[in-house]
């Protein structure tokens, strides 16, 4: 679940397109009860970038993961704009083309394998680009954000979510701090890719003014997402479906361990029940904004 200091980055990012790809069934499966929270965020990221109906953009989406939110803006997007949705698990990008064909967008965008740090697209090639809750799995975020300078336009516009702080992020961290608690899951190393390591807003704010940005576009604000859980056991299983690194060490301990993981899952979960024990978890994203220098 967490990246060995040792490790190079290219050994990081073939267990991360392993993992991802081994996970991809599971996010496709759980897409509604997810999307149901974060399509708030999806929606936030093409306003961000500027993106209203029917207007025609070339724009690129990068960490895409199963589809979204390149679906969202597909659905948005006008008749002569191109759209490409990114990402570095081929599992994804599988999953991401049967959701478009579902979805009836297939026509409206395509999906490619692509590296956040070696993004297959062209120097200025792009009017914007998105990025929601990607940005921090990048082995090297700085590079990173220099890529999608790199691709954008001049005065081109860049969106991306990150997630603020574990204690405001309790549908991750309590699953997090259970699976560390009970499954002797490692805790992360120093800057490896997880999911709060973007949440000091100064640092990324440096990152992305190193990056080459316009330092008067740069932006944060915040934005409540909520997930919602028929009851505590949906909320676990919902974690072992989409996490294949998760569910690796799940399986691989002894019926206790796991008996106390679910039992710990649950009892997280419950604080943020109802009477009538649907589980509903308010969780804090950043919404960063930039453009590039015209």
């Amino acid at each position: 679940m967490t990246t060995p200091v040792s490790d190079s980055p290219d050994q990081i990012r073939q267990r991360q397109e392993r993992s991802w790809s081994r996970s991809a069934h599971g996010w496709a499966g759980r897409r509604a009860t997810f999307e149901a929270g974060a399509r708030v965020v999806s929606h936030r990221l093409a306003d961000a970038v500027g993106l209203t109906l029917g207007l025609n953009l070339d724009l690129a989406d990068l960490a895409c993961g199963a589809g979204e939110p390149t679906l969202t803006l597909a659905r948005r997007l006008g008749p002569l704009g191109t759209l490409v949705g990114l990402d570095l698990a081929h599992g994804m990008i599988v999953e991401a083309r049967r959701a478009a064909v579902q979805e009836r967008v297939e026509d409206r965008v395509r999906f490619e394998i692509g590296d956040l740090e070696a993004l297959p697209l062209a120097d200025g090639s792009q009017d914007a680009a998105t990025c929601r809750w990607g940005l921090m799995f990048a082995v090297d975020p700085s590079l990173a954000l220099r890529e999608v300078v790199r691709i954008l336009k001049p005065g081109g516009r860049f969106a991306a979510s990150v997630w603020d702080h574990a204690r405001h992020v309790p549908m991750i961290a309590l699953a997090r701090d259970a699976a560390q608690a009970t499954l002797n899951a490692p805790a992360p190393t120093p800057d490896a890719p997880e999911p709060f390591r973007l949440a000091d807003r100064d640092a990324l704010r440096a990152r992305f003014l190193d990056a080459g940005f316009e330092p008067d576009s740069i932006n944060v604000e915040e934005q409540m997402v909520t997930w919602e859980f028929l009851d505590a056991e949906e909320y676990c299983a919902f974690h072992l479906e989409v996490s294949a690194a998760l569910a690796d060490l799940y399986h691989q301990r002894p019926y206790e361990a796991q008996a106390a993981f679910r039992q710990v899952m649950s009892e997280s979960a419950h604080q943020f029940a109802d009477p009538h024990g649907i589980v509903r978890m308010p969780c804090r994203a950043l919404i960063w904004q930039a453009r590039t220098l015209n």
